[in-house]
């Protein structure tokens, strides 16, 4: 069943359903605390098909991490990759192009090459990706998520955006880098809309029927009722805690119109579709019209999905996200060349779309490829900036209690394994070392992903003997 309503009703839902005692309970609590140590929180960032090499990786080799601005990939020059280490092709040209929209935030970053998914060819690097290759014990995501939960009611959550796989079979292992504890498969529904009302489900306006549709309204347009609540907290906290509940309030209200600004509707009065529950033949022809498969959409549904994930994680309800964008092997099908509507007026003639820049050293492939990465990144830079701008229990802010790691299942274009991209963001705990770049690369041979995947589980502090197929620590990630 469908639940269908009007932009006027999205935005008009009762502030007094929504504002619970149990939420007004959870702020009052934070503001009267005062600085306490936060949970650690753990984000995944997924973007498919690995990274344009030469357009991506330093010039100069590991040391400090220097971002540069001058770089481009204008005037013919093509990205070029190979089945061997970076180290043997780095550009002065190209270097770090790719991560440009990062600039700002360099310092918080550990940039790491020499990594490969030992063991996998093709899409199987997908489900080695998150699991180290053993996809019968579970993605890293779902083991953080149940040693992280804390009090927070969801130990993990997985969000998913557009790249439907070319058969836009769902249970195919190659679509999701997802793994339950138990092996089991994810069935990504590529709409961001579907984590939000998931993950907050509380309360919809008169007239929207109970049940598994729940209208599209933020849990934080409560914000409204609760300032009215703020002389409460003044009372009994004083000036200092009814500062930090302002501020913490104007934050997240931020998160709330801006996401609400993002379901770009020129008629006040277009029905969008709000359904939780995906009917089984959503992904048929005959569901073209559904706003999650236009293309136009995608960047509006890539911020709806970035800020579900901060209000997630702002409002306790999780501490561990993985967030997917696009999916290898979508191709120019169904739903579309989706990378024509992120708004670049540099990209070239010709498809681009995941599986298409996915294969042949065609020039122009590799250059639009460079750009699309480069526009993903700066979503990154979007989710960082969220995340510094929201205090903290802790005196800081969200990021600082934050660890974001930016991964893919690929190193280049024809599936290849070498070089796989990660960065991490963020040093909760202080336990990285930052504004490096690094090279794992040692006696011309690359260290199994496994060995990463381990050392971040036991820095945000499991207690684990072995990971995936690892048991041995990079050790140079580490202050």
């Amino acid at each position: 069943m469908t639940t269908k309503i009007t932009r006027r009703g999205l935005l008009s839902g009762s502030a007094a359903a929504l504002g619970s005692a149990g939420l007004w309970s959870m702020f009052t609590q934070r503001a009267l605390a005062g600085p306490a140590s936060p949970p650690t929180r753990v984000i995944f960032w997924y973007v498919p098909e690995g990274c344009a090499q030469q357009a991506f990786w330093p010039a100069s080799g590991p040391g400090a991490l220097n971002i540069d601005m001058t770089t481009t990939i204008g005037g013919g020059l093509t990205p070029l990759s190979r089945g061997d280490s970076i180290n043997q092709y780095r550009s002065s040209q190209m270097g770090t192009y790719c991560l440009q929209p990062l600039k700002d935030h360099e310092s918080d970053l550990t940039l790491v090459s020499g990594f490969e998914i030992y063991g996998h060819s093709d899409h199987g690097s997908t489900t080695a990706a998150l699991t180290g290759g053993t996809p019968d014990a579970g993605s890293l995501d779902q083991w953080l998520g149940q040693h992280l939960q804390g009090s927070a009611p969801f130990p993990a959550i997985l969000s998913t955006l557009y790249g439907e796989h070319v058969h836009y079979n769902f249970s195919n292992s190659i679509a999701c880098p997802f793994r339950t504890l138990s092996g089991g498969l994810a069935a990504p529904t590529w709409n961001p809309v579907t984590t939000f009302n998931q993950v907050f489900p509380d309360g919809i306006g008169e007239g929207v029927p109970q049940g598994p549709n729940h209208r599209l309204l933020s849990r934080l347009r409560v914000m409204g009722a609760v300032r009215a609540r703020l002389d409460d907290a003044h009372c009994r906290g004083g000036v200092a805690a009814r500062e930090r509940l302002e501020s913490y309030l104007e934050s997240i209200e931020r998160i709330e119109s801006e996401t609400d600004s993002l379901i770009d509707l020129a008629d006040s009065e277009v029905e969008i579709d709000v359904n939780v529950d995906m009917p089984p033949d959503w992904a048929t022809p005959t569901q073209d019209d559904k706003y999650w498969r236009v293309p136009e959409n995608f960047p509006a549904l890539a911020r709806i999905q970035i800020d579900t994930t901060v209000a997630a994680l702002a409002l306790d309800r999780t501490r561990v996200s993985l967030m997917q964008f696009s999916g290898t092997s979508t191709n120019n099908g169904l739903p579309g060349d989706h990378y024509k509507h992120l708004g670049l007026t540099d990209l070239e003639p010709g498809d681009v779309n995941d599986h298409y820049l996915g294969h042949e050293p065609d020039e122009t492939r590799r250059r639009n490829q460079a750009r699309i990465f480069r526009w993903y990144y700066g979503q990154l830079a979007y989710l960082i900036e969220r995340l510094k701008s929201i205090p903290d229990s802790s005196g800081g802010t969200l990021f600082d209690s934050t660890l974001i790691v930016a991964c893919s299942e690929f190193g280049s274009y024809n599936h290849r394994h070498n070089d796989v991209p990660y960065l991490l963001v963020g040093n909760p705990g202080g336990v990285f070392r930052k504004g490096v770049y690094l090279d794992a690369l040692a006696d011309g041979r690359q260290r199994s992903h496994a060995d990463l995947l381990l050392t971040i589980a036991r820095a945000v502090g499991m207690d684990l003997d072995g990971f995936g197929t690892s048991t041995t620590t990079y050790d140079e990630l580490l202050a």
